[in-house]
Parts: C-alpha cells; structure tokens; sequence
C-alpha cells in the first residue's frame, strides 16, 4: 500500500469524524427543540478497485419508530376531540347544576310545587298566589337560560370549526410545500431528515383537528387523506371549507341551516368523527341538540300538565301551547315559555281556572281547593315523555315518571354525559403521554449518549490525525533522502 493511499484513508477518516461530530453538535444543540428527532449516519467502509479507500458517511437520517408516530397521531385525534367535549360539556354540567340545587330546574320545579301546596292551605291568599307566579316565573327564567346558554355553546362551536378548518388549511398547505422540499432534495441526493420533522410538525397539526392516514411516496412525498380515504394533501390541491352561522336558534340544523365541513366541494361533515373538528361537530349537531330537546320536552310536558287541570298556567310567547304535527311547536319552546297574562293579572285563577269564557269573575267560594288539589297530584303522577327529539336523537332521561323525575334526569344525565367523557379523556391523556414518552425515548436526543459518541468520535479524530501527521512525516524523510 502506498502512503498516498493510507494518507487518503486517514483524511477519509478525519472527514468521517469532523461529519459526525456535526451530526452529534446538530442533536445536542437540538435537544430540547419541539418535534426534532436524532439524526444519525451509517459509516460506510470505501471499495474502489477490489481495495479498501478509506471510509465515508451514509446519508444523515432520522431514527423514528413511524409505526409508533402513528399510533400517536391516531391518540392525538381522539384526545382533541374528547377535549373540546369535555370543555363543553363542563359549561353545560354547570348551568345546569346539580338535581339537589334549588338553583337547578329540579330544584325550582321542585319549589313550584311546594308554593301550590302553600296555596292549598291558603287558597284565598294573594301573597301566597303571588308566591306561585313568583316561583312559576323564576323557573320560566331558568328554561330560558339554561336554553340561551345551550345556543351560545351551539354558536360557538360553530364558530370554533371555522377556526380549526382555517388551521388545517394552513397546515395542509405548509405540508404540501414541504413535501416539494422533500422531493427535490431527494432527487439531488441529499439529506431530508430536517425538513421530515418539520413537516411531522404540520401533519400533528392536522391530526389534533381531523383524523387522518398517510403513506409516502417513493420520491418522498407524503399522502394525507381523511380517515374515510378521502386525499387532503395530493398531487393536486386539496382545501376543506366551512361556513358559520350567526344567531342560532334551536331550530337551526344540520343538514339544512348550519354548513357542513367540505372538501374541495363535497360535503363530509358525517364522515369526521374525531379530532377537534370531529368533536366539535358532535357537540353542535347532537350533544347540545339533545341538551335542547330534552329542556323542551320538560316545558311541553309541563305546559300540557297544567293544561290539564285547568290551570293554563304557562303558555306559548301568550298563546295556548299546541305541540303540532310532529312536535314541530315543541322545538325552541323552553325559550318561549310566557305566564298566561289572565292569571297574572287575577291571580285567583289559580283556585278556580283560567278560562276567563267559563269562569268570568271570581266565586264567592274562595276557600275551594279543588284545583289546586288536582295540580298537586299532577306534579305526583308518572306520565310519559317523548323519548326523541324532533330529528331522531334520543333525550335519554327515561319515560313513564314524575315530572319532577324527569326534570331531576336531566340534570343528572347531563352529570353523567360529563363523567363518562372525563373517563374516556383519562386514559387516552394517559395513553398519549405514554406513547409521547416512547416515542421520545427512540426518537428524541439523550444527551448522555450523544456525550459518548461524541468521546468515540474525538479518539477516533485523534487518531486519523496522527496518522497523517506520521505520513507527512515520512513524506518528509523521503524528500530529504532526494536532497
């Protein structure tokens, strides 16, 4: 072997030692950096001839375990999607408050009631009628509310879809451009590893607000569709779009007047179902309709009651409530709720009836209580419930009970709703940080063993150097031989 050769296998030495040196700086420097994986290069041994030339580096890699990145991805979906319901659902879980609060419907229903049974022992009294449209008012009040604040939340998340579509837009963008990145440094045979974590960065982006599924290209490129195969990021452009709507109403639905999410056109709102979109859409389109409907079928049920007696106590915006072909009327009632102005106005109505054609002016019998008797079974008697909302989502509280049953159900289904969704966002927090801190742990930089390739890579830099410092010497002793 000549010494030109073995000056050229030291030198490949030192540059396989200087570019690994980089490699080790570049995970050190980025050790604590979001979304940076190790970087490491295979050392290759150099043939040229049939004969040993020295060594040289692979190209500069990623060590990512995909198949783990996936599983992330998948946890990551379904944890944004439980998160924004269980936020809502917090909200809601405390309008309504709990069924042994006098604060919630339960409880003012409940204080309804005791005032009615006030009033039998007092019939003739007006501080103790005027105590009964006082609690039949407050608890039209807290319909009122807890409807206005199922709205809000309805509005929302409408709105809050708007922003997370806007986000995976702008993220499926930024994937598209990189994966051009991606392709042209491969085609020059360079490195791409930097520029895969920064678009690993985009696609769990995408993966917090729609799920999806992917596979890679042979020039590099990532596919992204959704979770129904539908292609997001392509060789053409692909863009989701969504329309808010202002001033919801409890007759506002999907389909018909709330938009759906679309994708270059085509309508796939009912083929989302996680990620924060997915979550999103579940809340506005069925959770809080649900919420809706089962506050609506309480005040018909309630309004019809008191129509039954005899005492149309509450009405419909001051019209007698009807529910209508299909229960059309019922729907947004919970907000409309008014107290019949005729009691209101003569208040011992509620002793002897509210139809002013059959009971023009007030008997002289002012302590009967027959009416009222016959309100206090009413609130005592099981009665059934629609058990759907108008739409074919079910309220989920039972039929066949009280009406206080019924209402305390409500408060207590929407508790229920809440914890079981608290459950379900535990373990999957639990499950993606365990899978976070795998993938980390394969994936990320640990700085102790960059520290020790770091020592191999200075002793093996130290010793391609002595070895040229040797050859040039002996270069030396052979020029001076000449001379």
């Amino acid at each position: 072997m000549s010494l030109n050769i073995a000056l050229q296998n030291a030198l490949s030495g030192l540059r396989v030692s200087q570019g690994g040196m980089d490699i080790v700086s570049r995970n050190i420097s980025n050790a604590n950096t979001e979304g940076y994986t190790r970087k490491v290069a295979e050392q290759l041994n150099v043939v040229y001839r049939g004969q040993g030339a020295g060594a040289a580096l692979a190209e500069v890699r990623r060590q990512v375990d995909e198949g783990l990145r996936r599983e992330l991805e998948n946890s990551t979906s379904l944890q944004s999607k439980l998160q924004v319901v269980d936020t809502v659902l917090s909200e809601l879980e405390l309008g309504f408050g709990k069924p042994n609060e006098n604060t919630s419907i339960a409880g003012q229903l409940n204080t309804l009631r005791n005032s009615f049974e006030q009033l039998y022992a007092n019939p003739e009294n007006l501080t103790a009628q005027q105590a009964v449209l006082d609690k039949a008012q407050s608890l039209i009040d807290g319909l009122g509310a807890m409807s206005d604040q199922v709205q809000e939340l309805r509005e929302r998340t409408d709105a809050d879809i708007a922003t997370a579509v806007e986000e995976t837009n702008a993220a499926l963008a930024k994937i598209a451009e990189l994966n051009d990145d991606i392709a042209r440094l491969k085609a020059q045979g360079r490195s791409t590893a930097d520029v895969e974590d920064l678009r690993d960065i985009e696609v769990r982006k995408v993966a917090e607000n729609i799920g999806i599924k992917y596979f890679e290209r042979s020039d590099g490129k990532l596919v992204l569709m959704t979770e129904s195969s539908r292609y997001l990021v392509e060789y053409e452009d692909f863009q989701l779009s969504f329309d808010t709507t202002g001033g919801m109403d409890p007759n506002a639905r999907y389909p018909g007047v709330l938009g759906g999410v679309t994708l270059n056109g085509v309508d796939i709102t009912g083929e989302i179902s996680s990620g924060k979109i997915g979550g999103l859409l579940e809340l506005r389109d069925q959770r809080l309709v649900q919420a809706q409907g089962q506050l609506d079928e309480m005040a018909a049920t309630m309004t019809e009651m008191f129509q039954a007696t005899g005492v149309e106590l509450f009405q419909d915006n001051g019209a007698t409530f009807a529910r209508g072909a299909g229960d059309v009327n019922v729907v947004g009632l919970s907000q409309r709720l008014t107290l019949n102005q005729d009691i209101i106005d003569e208040p011992w109505r509620l002793r002897e009836g509210s139809d002013v054609v059959a009971v023009p002016t007030e008997s002289a019998n002012i302590g009967d209580t027959t009416i009222i008797e016959g309100i206090i079974d009413a609130f005592n008697a099981t009665r059934a419930f629609t058990t759907t909302e108008p739409g074919g989502l079910t309220l989920g509280t039972g039929t066949g009970v009280t009406l206080q049953s019924y209402a305390a159900g409500i408060v207590s289904f929407q508790g229920v709703q809440r914890a079981n969704t608290q459950a379900q966002l535990s373990f999957e927090q639990g499950l993606n940080l365990s899978l976070d801190q795998r993938l980390k742990n394969e994936s990320g930089v640990n700085i102790d063993e960059e520290i020790s390739t770091l020592i191999q890579l200075q002793t093996a830099y130290a010793a391609s150097a002595r070895v040229v410092s040797t050859i040039t010497q002996a270069f030396d002793e052979l020029l001076s031989i000449n001379r």
